[in-house]
């Protein structure tokens, strides 16, 4: 008698035990069900503004009119001198938009793979 009185206290502390690991689980299932939500709302914001987005050329162009035409481009503009002629401002701002643009999808990338 006093083996199955072990026994079955073993048995109900076992299932206390689970019942307490069940819980626990829902709550994390609860927790990343919250965060996946609103990760995939962050994720369509910004795939939406990324698809709405204005690249800005710079006005001197990207490439030299030398290296246009050593390329074997036709109807270069011969205004174009190039990125060696760009000021600290249209450099900075080319770096900002393409640091801006890898970050953004990097997190979009970051949010869609993780949940």
């Amino acid at each position: 008698m006093l083996y199955a009185d072990k026994e079955a206290l073993k048995t109900d502390i076992a299932v206390q035990i689970l019942r307490v690991r069940e819980k626990e689980l829902g709550y994390y299932v609860q927790n990343l069900n919250t965060v996946s939500t609103q990760a995939t709302l962050l994720a369509g914001f910004t795939f939406t503004f990324l698809s709405n987005l204005d690249f800005v050329e710079p006005e001197e162009g990207y490439l030299s009119a030398d290296a246009l035409r050593k390329l074997g481009l036709d109807g270069v503009d011969e205004t174009d001198a190039g990125a060696l002629s760009w000021n600290w401002s249209v450099w900075l701002k080319q770096l900002l938009q393409v640091s801006f643009i890898c970050v953004s999808y990097s997190c979009l990338f970051i949010n869609l793979w993780c949940t």
